[in-house]
């Protein structure tokens, strides 16, 4: 699966998970479903960002199909996570983020929104895939809005 590219090999911090004696299977992987379903609370607000056009997810059709970088590509697996890779990298937030409930999280995520598109958008991040090549005319139909929960209005 990994050579796949078919899962993720990262914890919920963004911790590479390590490959076994064998190097076929991470031993640090979790054993089971619950242990799996760790929060990332940075891959949520990578969403926020992505749906503020803050970074661009190719699809042959949707909302970014008519996009001039999307023209016959496809985002490649897991961009959500290498972007919240770089956001969690910049990030201010303590790692107190991962002790929050979910709905806890929201507000000091939320707010770093605006921070994370601008970081996005810089030149630096020119050579990462979903990069906006066009920030001023690729922007969403309206802003995105989010309830208590994180979930988009």
């Amino acid at each position: 699966m990994a050579r796949n590219n078919w899962v993720w090999a990262e914890d919920n911090k963004g911790q590479a998970l390590t490959p076994g004696l064998t190097g076929a299977w991470p031993t640090s992987w979790p054993q089971t479903l619950q242990a799996i379903s760790k929060d990332d609370p940075y891959r949520s607000l990578s969403e926020w960002v992505r749906d503020e056009y803050g970074y661009v997810k190719c699809e042959t059709t949707g909302d970014t199909s008519h996009f001039n970088q999307c023209h016959h590509t496809r985002a490649p697996p897991f961009l959500e996570f290498k972007w919240a890779d770089l956001f969690r990298n910049a990030s201010n937030l303590s790692d107190t983020i991962y002790t929050l409930t979910p709905e806890e999280q929201v507000a000091p995520l939320w707010s770093l929104v605006p921070e994370m598109i601008k970081l996005a958008q810089g030149e630096r991040n020119a050579g990462m895939a979903g990069y906006n090549q066009d920030p001023k005319e690729q922007i969403p139909d309206s802003p995105i809005a989010i309830d208590s929960r994180g979930c988009e209005k």
